[in-house]
């Protein structure tokens, strides 16, 4: 008689998708565990818990953290945020745990706030999240950032508006790019923005 092979646990599940984490299939892998599995994503989040094996690349393992936790705000964003706040996660915090990738006007206050740090890559990622909401709401902030200090904050700002595609980032973009400080660089990123801006507004 063959022997039945012992159910794999909740942890071995997890280890199992998020070693191998490919968002055709994972999304639906990790949903389908349910509210534990997602209190457990949070624990490898909170680093109480690692099912890193090293067989892949680190950081496609934190990608897939901050996917999975997205993949859980997408089914529903209230519960993963009364969560997140329950275990006692700041503001920033909360910004930058995947809840951004999901495009939902309850993740732009979090974002907002974020963008406050006194660190560049905070900033950075805080930034990248108002360009992935594409909520024109976010214009105005984003426009305001453009004086940031940092340059990889300005660069990911450009990106930003680009994304977003609110005509009223036309001008400030245009000016931003004419300042004698400005690089061919930051001239391109301006240009590809406009660009995304013009079409967005064509398909309007």
């Amino acid at each position: 008689m063959t022997k039945r092979a012992a159910p794999r646990s909740l942890d071995d599940q997890l280890r199992a998708i998020l070693n191998a984490w490919t968002y055709w299939s994972s999304v639906k892998e990790i949903v389908a565990l349910g509210r534990p599995g997602f209190e457990r994503v949070l624990d490898v989040a909170e680093r109480k818990v690692s099912f890193w094996d090293g067989k892949g690349q680190g950081r496609d393992y934190e990608d897939a953290l901050l996917a999975a936790v997205a993949a859980f705000a997408e089914q529903d964003m209230g519960a993963v945020l009364a969560a997140l706040h329950a275990r006692g996660w700041s503001d920033p915090h909360i910004a930058l745990s995947g809840v951004a990738r999901v495009s939902d006007p309850r993740v732009l206050p979090y974002l907002l706030k974020a963008y406050a740090s006194d660190e560049p890559t905070t900033r950075v990622y805080a930034v990248d999240g108002l360009g992935m909401q594409h909520y024109q709401r976010a214009t105005d902030a984003l426009i305001a950032a453009l004086a940031d200090p940092s340059p990889e904050v300005c660069r990911a700002v450009i990106r930003a508006l680009g994304m977003v595609g609110d005509p009223r980032a036309v001008e400030p973009l245009r000016a931003f790019a004419k300042r004698p400080a400005g690089s061919k660089l930051e001239a391109d990123l301006v240009q590809e923005a406009i660009t995304k801006i013009r079409r967005s507004k064509r398909k309007r």
